[in-house]
């Protein structure tokens, strides 16, 4: 089972896809479009996207092309009614796994799927999630972990880099500060209490850590929610 995030401004159609996802036994969330998009990211954690291009707000060219740098991992398959070369070279150049465009077979749709599956990570793992509402991390575990101002920013900025590595440039850039200007060592301190605050409230160790001598990553999944 695959877990599929369907976004698709057409109600009927919408409506289509996820009944028969559903039916070939994947777990399916349906949007109109893609205001809510952040929010299933962190709750829904889908392994694979398939995105209509012509959405009302943002297209699907955008959200796939900013997805495919924030999630790597994340499978994405378009679907459209867009079929000229040029497009079709353009959507996968923005990011796309596959592009179908429509109408299509279903019987297609889900070869697409299967195959694309195959080399989709285990996303069904717990995640870690960094709640911004109330400026704190949520352990895999279930622990709720307070964080300072300036550790959730921290947090965020790893969170929307690909592969949740930064540099101390970004991070420090992130705190508002001036690289040139910031000591280091703040930044390295600071690193330093969070990774204690998150072994000690998670006790599973912690998966922030030194990225090769450049920076920071966050080695497991790290999900945003409002």
């Amino acid at each position: 089972m695959t877990r599929i995030l369907v976004i698709e401004d057409h109600p009927d159609l919408l409506e289509e896809l996820c009944f028969q996802l559903r039916h070939h036994q994947h777990e399916v969330l349906g949007l109109p479009d893609g205001d809510s998009l952040e929010a299933a990211l962190a709750n829904f954690a889908p392994q694979l996207l398939l995105l209509d291009l012509g959405l009302p707000g943002e297209d699907g060219l955008s959200i796939a092309a900013r997805l495919r740098q924030q999630q790597p991992q994340l499978g994405i398959i378009m679907l459209t009614a867009r079929t000229q070369l040029h497009e079709r070279l353009l959507g996968h150049d923005q990011g796309a796994d596959h592009y179908l465009c429509k109408p299509v077979e279903l019987a297609e749709l889900q070869a697409v799927i299967t195959s694309l599956s195959r080399r989709l990570p285990d996303l069904a793992a717990p995640f870690w999630q960094l709640r911004r509402a109330d400026s704190s991390l949520l352990c895999p575990q279930g622990a709720v972990i307070s964080l300072s101002h300036n550790e959730s920013l921290l947090l965020q900025c790893l969170q929307q880099a690909a592969e949740h590595q930064a540099s101390r440039e970004e991070l420090i850039r992130a705190l508002g500060e001036d690289p040139y200007l910031y000591d280091e060592r703040r930044l390295e301190a600071m690193i330093s209490r969070l990774r204690r605050k998150i072994s000690q409230a998670s006790g599973t160790g912690c998966p922030l850590k030194a990225w090769r001598n450049k920076g920071y990553s966050f080695s497991a999944r790290l999900h945003n929610s409002a």
